[in-house]
């Protein structure tokens, strides 16, 4: 067998690998306390944390949840995208959104990759860099577990920025052929559609997207490269986000959303920045070497511009916050993100141009260190999942078994989901009652098993 088809059974080898080890972790954690529980019901016409009254309906059709997410557009947020996702698989059941979402972090690399090979959508990518990007979204996002495995977390910020890196390709594509990139007539209302979905999919990704969009048409526009794709594409990008901003529900969901102050958004952000220092170093390391060498490899450029964009949009994504009354950790999912697409871009240009902005023995040390990582901190967190299974097992093994009794379930002890964040790398997606029997999440759990009531005993 040639060199080329052993790359390619290596990187097949690397992303089935990804999709098993995502997909283990997915099966062991079961549905979120809360939110999760809330979507599986028609939507009632009232805010997220208002409990859901006894004759609750769940959602057993595609009208149902059509129906839901009309109402869910003005009683809490315009997000009809990512709740749809929640809303169908809170009605097929989870195993298939396990299978899925495995699916979409894969998806997820593959873009970071393409975006690297220059916008092209190719399976000639080497397996290093998929493992390499990978590491990096476990490594170095601190809020792993909200935002891959918990299923309303996922929808919410994993698949949507599948579908953002998705809408974002073309441009990606007329960016480095200098607008000589050719597609049929099928392209414009694909790219209206793409982008109208991408558009309504996170508030504080798609304002600056379409900010710095402008600047790009009118660039190219003065170099009479401008294509009706990509007018079309702005324009649904800019439809889809109005409809998400403009929401009446978001309105309603400010007056009940926990504020968080100046020394939250501070803290969230600061520990983002730290979690990723090393990446930030190994971009300054870059930028420098790119001052240096600019002249003798001067198609380099292309690359370093567009992980500046990258790294620059990352920077901004958190900024934007600042606007919001809430800001969670989650939040910094798509600065992480993008701040790892800016290093595999380099990355790639290395690879490229065989140059070496960092020495092969530190890159050596480096692997091996990220090796030892991802073994001990897999380890750590699949052990907490298995305790959680096992925990929430237990209590839906009871709830079943006192459906229609007119009983409750008593909670006397839960998994000590502190006692593994850390050494888990921050990879631990966690819920748990309230002691307050008639609190939405306690009460969205009696309902969907039928249960009188959650009461807590801890």
């Amino acid at each position: 067998m040639n060199q080329t088809g052993n790359r390619k059974i290596l990187l097949y080898i690397v992303l089935i690998g990804i999709f098993m080890s995502i997909l283990i972790l997915s099966l062991l954690n079961y549905p979120y306390i809360g939110d999760d529980y809330v979507y599986a019901f028609m939507w009632q016409g009232k805010d997220l944390i208002t409990p859901l009254p006894e004759d609750a309906r769940r959602i057993q059709s595609f009208s149902d949840i059509f129906q839901s997410l009309y109402s869910h557009y003005f009683t809490w947020g315009g997000r009809m995208v990512a709740h749809f996702f929640v809303m169908f698989f809170m009605w097929v059941g989870k195993f298939w959104f396990d299978i899925a979402n495995s699916f979409m972090v894969v998806l997820l690399l593959l873009e970071m990759q393409w975006i690297a090979h220059e916008g092209r959508i190719t399976m000639d990518i080497k397996a290093g860099h998929v493992a390499l990007a990978f590491f990096c979204l476990w490594a170095f996002h601190f809020d792993w577990g909200h935002t891959i495995l918990w299923l309303a977390g996922a929808c919410n910020y994993l698949w949507a920025l599948v579908m953002l890196l998705l809408f974002l390709l073309p441009y990606i594509r007329h960016y480095f052929t200098n607008g000589e990139v050719k597609y049929n007539s099928w392209m414009t209302p694909t790219m209206f559609f793409l982008s109208l979905v991408a558009g309504d999919t996170n508030e504080n990704t798609i304002c600056w997207i379409g900010l710095s969009g402008i600047f790009y048409l009118w660039y190219c526009y003065r170099r009479k490269t401008l294509n009706t794709w990509m007018i079309a594409g702005f324009i649904g990008l800019s439809l889809g986000y109005a409809l998400l901003i403009l929401a009446p529900g978001n309105w309603i969901r400010r007056q009940h959303d926990l504020t968080t102050g100046i020394v939250d958004f501070t803290t969230y952000v600061g520990f983002s920045f730290f979690i990723q220092l090393f990446l930030w170093i190994y971009l300054f390391v870059a930028h420098k070497w790119f001052k240096r060498n600019s002249n003798a490899y001067p198609s380099i450029n292309k690359y370093f511009y567009l992980s500046n964009w990258f790294a620059g949009m990352g920077v901004l994504f958190n900024l934007i916050m600042l606007a919001s009354p809430a800001f969670y950790p989650r939040c910094t999912f798509p600065n992480s993100v993008f701040v790892i697409i800016a290093v595999v871009l380099i990355v790639r240009m290395t690879s490229l141009y065989r140059v070496y902005i960092v020495g092969k023995k530190m890159v050596q040390s480096m692997c091996a260190a990220a090796i030892l990582y991802y073994g001990f901190t897999y380890g750590v967190t699949t052990c907490f999942y298995v305790d959680a299974y096992r925990y929430f097992n237990s209590l839906i093994y009871e709830a079943a078994s006192l459906q229609g009794t007119g009983q409750g379930v008593v909670v006397y002890d839960r998994p000590k989901h502190s006692d593994w964040m850390y050494i888990s790398g921050f990879h631990i997606a966690y819920s748990e009652f309230l002691p307050v029997d008639d609190d939405w999440r306690n009460v969205s759990f009696a309902r969907y098993y039928r249960i009188k009531k959650v009461h807590v005993e801890y």
